[in-house]
């Protein structure tokens, strides 16, 4: 079968070099030369893997030696490439000029190694059949997949559309694969462990593609890329006219896999349908599973993949829900904050955490000092002020309350005028042209504030995708017209209690049925435990009762109040202070999710 592109992507030319410039054409002096590369210097060892790539896409070898070639290369790349992303991890998600090199030799890397694998099975392909030609062409379809894989990943981690060509070329190497009947056939690696096949990393692919990354972290886009070609074994392909057929696509189209209802004036004889149900009922059954029992869970699963990268999968794999409101091109700007700190600063009225906190001076009346004397064992040494008469001297009391909002912390919450592009009654869309904040991630809240207008709307960011051409994009869904900001911390069974973090108390809607809600971080609050509850200083303690999820970092949590401190048991707080050892029970909360 013919694999030439009509993209310049894996676009390959007759080979026309006679020798490498590096090294022999021989498995043993490549071997030998990727020995010696200098790892320390990652710069130098990505700049001679590169340049030998270029060289093998164009030297005139049998295939058979070429694949053999960039099979001693392929670990190579994957180490380099995983080196660099190290640059790219946690930052800002537009890139600045260094990392924007960072991340196109990342891609480049890729793509050479793809190409001189796609030359390699254009020529394997033209041998006579018989069983070691047809181990050598599918040897070279799958790295060229492969290779694709890793470009499609690293898109989809950028929040940037895939390459030009990039889904064309996957369908046609997997047409190719299965013109041969190679599609299946099991391919061992000596640097991957067990065998994959053809099938496998395209099925991976196409679950990449419907998996909306745009609505995941970065982090988590990164499992999902690791696992995806072991898990895709139990998604098919299939006609899209079959019951199960959730998406589909045209194989002879650059166009990746959408929702077959959406599809309505595509000839459906032309489409081939994907059916990732079989892989939601395993994503379903691993999270029924307890810790303990997810070891035996017939999905293999990654370490550090989240119960909430899971419940997102199985939410994208299955039939879409109808758009409760229509989209309305919008103009104008809004002011945002970004992330639980900013919005919070801004709800109480630009004062800090701490200043949301402190109780009035006339309800404090407790002795700290005697407290923290009886946990100290040296407090009964002989030169230890055990009657605390220090404490009773005459002093200048000081007034530590700022007057002003210091410039500092003004400057470290910043508000941007973010334009709207489009709008609904759920949210909006919005472009962001400068460069963003670092925190700005999916699943962060953020704080909107429309012209003229005092108050805040509390949104949540839900994706990010950066469009060919533009700056970034971000999908807004609005939680709330209104929050009161709060402080939050876990009461626990001794003494010592947590340090307080921010949170937000919506208020019920009656009408919409939506009881008062909490918003809290994702640790270490979770349901049926005891939360001290502070606004303004005035502290309760509540129960959470149920536990709505909200995003990675936030959970929404229905409560009741308890029996309400008295004026004695109340405690002058900060926001943030080192405490002793709380002991095992002091961490409760974290067993579970770790």
């Amino acid at each position: 079968m013919d694999l030439h592109a009509s993209y310049a992507l894996l676009r390959v030319t007759p080979p026309d070099l006679p020798t490498l410039s590096c090294c022999a054409p021989q498995p043993a002096a490549l071997r030998a030369w990727l020995g010696e590369l200098p790892k320390a210097n990652l710069g130098e060892t990505a700049r001679r893997l590169y340049g030998a790539l270029q060289e093998l896409a164009r030297l005139r070898t049998p295939p058979a030696n070429r694949l053999q070639l960039l099979d001693l290369v392929q670990p190579e790349v994957r180490y380099v490439c995983t080196q660099l992303q190290q640059h790219l991890r946690s930052q800002v998600v537009i890139l600045d000029a260094r990392r924007q090199q960072i991340a196109a030799l990342c891609q480049a890397l890729h793509q050479q190694l793809a190409r001189a694998a796609k030359l390699t099975a254009s020529e394997a392909l033209q041998l006579p059949d018989g069983d070691s030609n047809q181990q050598l062409s599918a040897r070279a379809l799958l790295l060229t997949l492969q290779g694709l894989y890793q470009l499609l990943c690293q898109s989809s981690w950028l929040y940037t559309a895939p390459s030009q060509g990039l889904w064309l070329e996957l369908h046609q190497l997997y047409r190719a694969a299965t013109s041969r009947q190679l599609e299946r056939l099991p391919l061992q690696h000596a640097s991957q462990g067990a065998a994959r096949t053809i099938e496998q990393y395209y099925l991976a692919s196409l679950l990449l593609g419907s998996a909306r990354c745009n609505q995941l972290r970065q982090q988590a886009i990164l499992l999902l890329g690791q696992n995806l070609p072991s898990w895709s074994r139990l998604a098919r392909l299939q006609d899209s006219r079959l019951p199960g057929s959730l998406f589909a696509f045209a194989p002879t189209t650059d166009s990746p896999p959408r929702f077959t209802s959406l599809l309505q004036e595509e000839e459906p004889a032309q489409l081939l349908g994907l059916d990732p149900q079989s892989l939601v009922d395993a994503l379903h059954e691993y999270l029924l599973l307890g810790r303990e029992q997810r070891v035996h869970a017939r999905l293999p699963v990654l370490h550090g993949v989240t119960d909430d990268l899971l419940q997102h999968l199985c939410t994208a794999w299955s039939a879409p829900a109808e758009r409760a409101f229509n989209r309305i091109p919008g103009s104008g700007s809004l002011s945002a904050c970004v992330g639980i700190r900013a919005l919070h600063y801004h709800l109480a009225g630009r004062r800090s955490f701490a200043d949301c906190l402190q109780l009035p001076e006339h309800e404090v009346s407790v002795d700290f000092q005697r407290r923290l004397r009886e946990q100290d064992p040296w407090s009964r040494a002989f030169d230890a002020d055990r009657h605390g008469e220090a404490l009773h001297k005459p002093r200048e009391r000081i007034d530590y309350r700022q007057g002003e909002t210091p410039p500092a912390e003004r400057e470290e919450y910043p508000l941007h005028q973010l334009p709207v592009v489009n709008h609904s009654p759920g949210g909006y869309c919005l472009a962001w042209d400068a460069s963003p904040p670092e925190q700005l991630q999916t699943g962060d809240l953020i704080g909107l504030q429309h012209p003229g207008e005092r108050g805040w709307n509390i949104a949540l960011i839900r994706w990010i995708r950066q469009p060919h051409g533009s700056g970034l994009q971000l999908g807004i869904e609005l939680l709330a017209p209104r929050a009161q900001p709060c402080g939050l911390r876990l009461l626990q069974r001794s003494d010592q209690h947590a340090h307080y973090l921010r949170g937000l108390l919506l208020g019920a809607i009656p009408t919409l049925g939506r009881p008062a809600l909490l918003i809290a971080p994702h640790l270490p609050f979770q349901q049926g435990q005891k939360v001290q509850l502070n606004l303004d200083g005035r502290e309760q303690t509540i129960l959470l009762t149920h536990r709505h999820a909200l995003s990675g970092n936030f959970n929404q949590f229905e409560y009741r109040p308890l029996a309400t401190a008295t004026a004695h048991e109340r405690k002058p707080v900060t926001a943030w202070r080192l405490v002793e050892d709380p002991g095992p029970e002091g961490f409760d909360s974290l067993w579970e999710s770790l």
